[in-house]
C-alpha cells in the first residue's frame, strides 16, 4: 500500500546548528501540517529532532520552556555536544524576550 510521503530533508550542521535551520524546519513541518498530513521526523541521533521539535512546541505556544527542556534531555544532554545549548537558549530568548538560561540535566 502505497503511504504518499513527501521526503524532506533539511541538512543541519552538527558541529553549528543556524536560525536558518530551525527557521525552515518550522517552515516545512507549517507546510505539511497545513495539509492535515502524518508527519514522521527523524535524524541519525534523534537530537537534533528533539531539539526542533520542543523548540516548535514553545514557539507554538503548545509546550512550556520546562517541557520542552524536559523533553530534551529524556533524549540527550545538550550541553554534552558544542554549540547546541547555546543555540537552544538563543531560540528560546528569542521567542520569550527574556534571557534564558539551561536547566541542570537531570540526575538518571
Amino acid at each position: 500500500m502505497a503511504q504518499n510521503l513527501e521526503y524532506i530533508y533539511i541538512p543541519v550542521d552538527f558541529e553549528q546548528p543556524e536560525d536558518s535551520d530551525f527557521i525552515r524546519f518550522s517552515a516545512e513541518l507549517e507546510r505539511v501540517l497545513d495539509k492535515d498530513r502524518k508527519v514522521h521526523i527523524h535524524c541519525a541521533a534523534n537530537y537534533r529532532v528533539s531539539a526542533f521539535c520542543a523548540l516548535y512546541a514553545v514557539h507554538n505556544d503548545i509546550w512550556s520552556i520546562d517541557k520542552a527542556w524536559s523533553f530534551i534531555h529524556d533524549v540527550w544532554q545538550p550541553a554534552d555536544h558544542r554549540g547546541w545549548s547555546e543555540f537552544i537558549i538563543h531560540t528560546l530568548t528569542n521567542k520569550s524576550g527574556t534571557q534564558q538560561t539551561a536547566p541542570a540535566a537531570p540526575v538518571k
